[in-house]
């Protein structure tokens, strides 16, 4: 039986609704009910005075006047979803009655135009390669549920069959693992496909394939606030130390690389991306402006489009990094003048025998097999960078120092992910308060008094 939820107001003044209406069952004897988004706008000249009753009533506000606007204009709303209901049931049920699918669209065909015209334009326009890789990767799974759905028949119910089954979903092998990987789709894996099947969904609204998206009612698991894998994945100071020690047998490029990535916490494709010509050894800094990356089929390339203003930064290193590099300088004109001819001047820090920029992926390679040996936790070149800004902030550096020397827009970013550095128990709140207190008493004495 056709029946109406309340979905409260919208922004723009409409009541919204959904309708839940109840079809024939199925041939194989399942309930068919469908679910619709269904919202009722105000009559023009009532519009303004509908949002303000509304803006009132959320701020507390809300006069006589507000409230019997909005309840009269919801009676009447509701009124009207409850017989456009009945009345889509009634034709649902009609004998002989065919769901038309004149003019509707695959979503595989859909999704692929998204791909095509709006995947990655979210960030000022840009659609950057690897956010364009990743989205591809996704699509896959993404793809290979929907692939005989109908774009106009997504909804609710179609929306939470497909998260139940992305749960129930193997972890993919990586390209350096020689096994399958034990266990099922993360949480945090799981949101990144919801993120892109909103964003394929949203573009069905937009291009009026669906009236509203159902990827803002339906959700994957929520991660718990507690659960480890919310937390930045970073080594402790003691391991960090044991990394640094154990790179003095390594090959010298692999210690500048970890030396660089250990101190300063710039991104690995930052690292990897770096010139001779970003590197001023008299005043000790090191100029980020560009990135290395690495797509399947097309190869490393440098990208100069930075993530973000703050990511174009120059950063000071210690003594020891610079006396580093300029081992590495040295030993890379020694080689160059051994091939000779053969030598290509890419500039780069980071070369093979020859003097060419070595792949992207070169780095995450050899630590990945390297790190499996040291008998230490096992985990990506990326979490050196986490655990940089980790080990800074639990030793109470100044988080916008930090944040402008890793690259971050503002500190916000910091406490938000890396405030569980900071234990509770160090932070010394009373201690504080206590000498301004103090300081305001002895200045109380010291100030003459009247009469």
């Amino acid at each position: 039986m056709a029946h109406v939820e309340s979905l409260g107001f919208g922004k723009k003044g409409m009541a919204k609704f959904r309708l839940y209406i109840d079809g024939p069952k199925k041939a194989n004897g399942k309930r068919n009910q469908k679910k619709i988004s269904f919202p009722v706008s105000p009559a023009p000249e009532k519009v303004g005075a509908i949002i303000k009753a509304i803006e009132n009533r959320d701020s507390g506000t809300e006069t006589k006047t507000d409230t019997i606007m909005l309840d009269r204009f919801y009676r009447k709303a509701y009124e009207v979803a409850v017989y456009e209901a009945k009345k889509l049931e009634d034709e649902l049920n009609r004998p002989n009655y065919v769901e038309p699918i004149i003019n509707k669209e695959r979503f595989v065909d859909h999704s692929a135009r998204w791909l095509k015209y709006k995947a990655g334009t979210a960030r000022k326009g840009k659609r950057q390669p690897k956010t364009i890789w990743r989205y591809e990767q996704l699509l896959q799974r993404i793809d290979e549920f929907f692939q005989d759905d109908f774009v106009e028949d997504i909804n609710i119910d179609r929306t939470e069959e497909f998260y139940a089954w992305l749960a129930r979903q193997p972890k993919k092998k990586g390209k350096f693992q020689k096994k399958d990987p034990e266990g099922l789709l993360s949480e945090r894996t799981q949101w990144h496909y919801h993120r892109c099947l909103y964003y394929i969904l949203e573009y069905a609204v937009a291009r009026e394939k669906l009236a509203s998206n159902p990827c803002r009612y339906v959700r994957p698991q929520e991660v718990p606030d507690d659960l480890d894998e919310k937390k930045p994945n970073s080594y402790t100071a003691n391991e960090a130390a044991k990394i640094r020690e154990l790179m003095e047998q390594q090959p010298l490029r692999n210690r500048v690389f970890i030396q660089i990535a250990l101190e300063i916490g710039p991104r690995p494709e930052e690292i990897h991306a770096l010139k001779w010509s970003d590197i001023d050894f008299k005043n000790r800094l090191i100029d980020f402006n560009k990135t290395w990356q690495y797509i399947p089929k097309k190869g490393s390339f440098e990208k100069p489009d930075l993530k973000n203003k703050a990511s174009r930064r120059k950063v000071k290193v210690s003594a020891s990094t610079i006396f580093l590099l300029k081992q590495l300088k040295n030993e890379q004109e020694k080689e160059a003048k051994k091939v000779g001819s053969k030598w290509v001047d890419s500039g780069a820090l980071f070369v093979n025998w020859q003097g060419k920029q070595l792949a992207a992926t070169w780095a995450s390679g050899w630590w990945g097999k390297w790190i499996t040996i040291t008998g230490l936790p096992v985990k990506t070149l990326y979490c050196l960078r986490h655990t940089c800004i980790s080990l800074l902030i639990s030793a109470k550096a100044n988080p916008l120092e930090v944040a402008r020397m890793v690259g971050h827009t503002n500190a916000e970013m910091l406490w938000r992910v890396y405030g569980h550095a900071v234990e509770k128990e160090q932070f010394s709140g009373a201690d504080i308060m206590e000498s301004i207190m103090e300081k305001k008493e002895e200045a109380a004495k010291n100030t003459p008094q009247l009469g």
